[in-house]
């Protein structure tokens, strides 16, 4: 029973191992005419908790507000749940 036990360990490992690879960016595009502005954006955080959701959101909108861009919290015009 112990051998199976450290077999199907040692297969668990070798499998959450190998699912840490890490992810290389190969190619990438960017519209030519998008002039990175930004007029408004809605934060969400699609939550169970309240709590949360607002604990997020709100740091959120504090990094963009480092970045000068206008931003609005889902909590202010979507209700809870």
């Amino acid at each position: 029973m112990r051998v199976k036990l450290r077999h199907a360990f040692a297969v668990s490992f070798v499998l959450t191992l190998s699912a840490c690879s890490s992810t290389k960016v190969v190619e990438q595009w960017s519209d030519p005419a998008f002039d990175n502005t930004f007029s408004n954006v809605l934060v969400l955080s699609l939550n169970d908790s309240d709590t949360k959701r607002r604990v997020f959101e709100t740091g959120f909108i504090t990094e963009l507000d480092k970045r000068k861009i206008e931003s609005t919290p889902s909590y202010e015009l979507i209700p809870n749940k």
